[in-house]
């Protein structure tokens, strides 16, 4: 036993500390912070890790990765913050986070269960030292302020940023998932120096979906169909894949009729749309043409596929510069009987180079796009087809 004494105002308090559970570092672990009026804000041990699936598929270990890598190099606070549906891998990425921080970083993970705030809750988290602040569904327990007409009577997120700054000039990492951005203050989004990563999640990758189907025998054709309904879906989770895939192996009926009986939206997704005006191979620096459609939904942090065909002169003076429907449609008939071939070419947001006035640049490893932006009255183009 150790006695320690605490001197407050003209009180002396005396403590017997037992020095085999008196710890100077907080042990890697899992813990959920709780209050009450008599003992204040304290800790509460959860577990020792965040459970995890069987196997993760898709690219949810890179990004922990390069979490991990970008903390370790930098001097300051890294925030990290996790957008999107639900079921598209946000929990995934945050578990997996949090139990490497435990086994690498070896700092303790603290959950925030509650909308804690104040120089009370500052000032007990300054005194866990360096550690990993979890805020799961973060916009649904602080306001994110007048954007949504929040009440007066809630925590607002600005009350957390003393915090996020790092007052007292401790690292930390802050981990923070919402399913909407636009629940989020304007004071975190766009800001690096506090929230320093932002993954959106639109809906589940591509990488997962093929994982996911070979690990459960599904043949390649049906994958292909998975796959496409996936990318032409306006939302697609992780649960609408285990269950396609369920009731495939179950009826060995395909997916477009499959997916008419079953609890799902597969709607296609309707956003904004762009044209391809223009396609330049970068290795021969010659124009090509594109396969189906010049009009694609504009690429996003998930991805827009664009068939290119391969060279041809022939089919190059089929189809004008400036296709009209007639001449489209003609060009995918003939298309249709001779089996042209083509590269599907994957563009992400990222690829955006040139951005004015509704002309847009994308440019990939392989091609330069030129397109302009279309009028969202307009987005259903792909029905000439």
């Amino acid at each position: 036993m150790t006695t320690k004494f605490m001197i407050g105002g003209n009180t002396v308090h005396v403590f017997d500390l037992n020095d085999e559970t008196a710890l100077d570092v907080l042990p890697s672990k899992v813990y959920t912070v709780r209050f009450n009026p008599i003992e204040g804000f304290h800790l509460g041990i959860t577990k020792d890790k965040l459970e995890l699936p069987a196997k993760i598929y898709g690219n949810t270990p890179q990004r922990v990765q390069k979490c991990i890598d970008t903390y370790i190099d930098r001097t300051a606070s890294t925030g990290i913050l996790l957008t999107g549906d639900k079921g598209t891998g946000k929990t995934l990425l945050m578990s997996l986070l949090a139990n490497e921080i435990i086994d690498k970083l070896n700092i303790p993970v603290i959950l925030i269960k509650d909308p804690y705030a104040g120089s009370q809750f500052t000032s007990f988290i300054e005194t866990i030292g360096e550690c990993a602040l979890v805020f799961d569904e973060f916009g649904k327990m602080y306001a994110s302020g007048d954007r949504h007409g929040n009440s007066d009577s809630e925590v607002p997120q600005t009350s957390l940023l003393s915090l996020m700054d790092g007052v007292d000039k401790t690292k930390r990492m802050f981990i923070l998932t919402e399913n909407s951005e636009y629940d989020i203050n304007d004071f975190m989004l766009n800001r690096p120096s506090r929230v320093y990563y932002h993954f959106k999640y639109r809906k589940l990758d591509e990488a997962s979906v093929i994982g996911y189907c070979q690990d459960h025998n599904v043949v390649a054709k049906v994958i292909a169909d998975i796959v496409d309904l996936q990318r032409r879906s306006r939302i697609f989770s992780f649960d609408m894949l285990q269950t396609i895939v369920e009731e495939h192996l179950r009826y060995n009926d395909t997916i477009e009729s499959i997916t008419d009986d079953l609890n799902i939206d597969t709607r296609e997704d309707k956003g904004e749309m762009i044209e391809i005006l223009k396609v330049v191979e970068r290795a021969t620096e010659t124009e090509r043409e594109i396969f189906d459609t010049p009009y694609v939904s504009k690429p996003d942090s998930s991805y827009t596929y664009i068939k290119v065909k391969d060279n041809s002169e022939a089919r190059v003076a089929k189809v004008s510069n400036q296709p009209t429907a007639d001449a489209l449609i003609a060009a995918c008939e003939a298309d249709e009987d001779e089996a042209v071939s083509y590269n599907e070419v994957y563009v992400r947001d990222k690829d955006l180079v040139y951005e004015k006035e509704g002309k847009l640049v994308y440019q990939t490893e392989e091609f330069i796009f030129t397109a302009k932006s279309m009028p969202r009255v307009t987005t259903n183009y792909a029905s000439f087809f």
